[in-house]
């Protein structure tokens, strides 16, 4: 009868073991992650390597990105993500830079388990941003595409 009691012990304890772990990283994403200060609203589809990621214009959320996202994701892993206080994400602390924005881009794909390389698409505004972020993580970035975006003379 000790069997069964030790099968139940090791069965409980994967249970519990499995139930703290997170999601598996190519699944699907559709969630506010918690990045310390905020939390910023994570959409992610496809599977594959490199990794996609779209930040979108001023004033703009990743819903107008979807047509696009929907096509890429048939060939590769694409996430789009909504800046601090545009659409799903909360408002983020003072001030709003270039700088700030893509720390808080980096932390939301590590804690939302994204892995790099990254191909990183930035339209307008979010043109800026993926600029910054491949400087400050060039370890982590596979290519850039930009779309009407600002140039940078530095």
């Amino acid at each position: 009868m000790k069997i069964p009691t030790l099968f139940i012990i090791v069965a409980s304890a994967l249970l519990v073991l499995l139930a703290s772990c997170k999601a598996v990283p190519d699944g699907p994403l559709d969630e506010l992650v918690d990045i310390g200060s905020h939390r910023l609203f994570i959409h992610c589809i496809g599977e594959g390597s490199p990794t996609i990621v779209i930040d979108t214009g001023i004033g703009e959320t990743y819903e107008s990105w979807e047509p696009v996202i929907e096509s890429l994701s048939q060939s590769t892993r694409v996430c789009a993500y909504d800046r601090a206080g545009y659409g799903q994400s909360e408002i983020g602390p003072m001030p709003r830079n270039g700088q700030r924005v893509t720390d808080e881009l980096n932390l939301l794909l590590n804690n939302s388990a994204v892995k790099p390389p990254y191909v990183l698409v930035g339209h307008s505004l979010g043109g800026l941003h993926m600029q910054v972020f491949a400087a400050n993580y060039p370890e982590q970035v596979a290519g850039i595409v930009f779309s009407s975006w600002f140039v940078s003379l530095h």
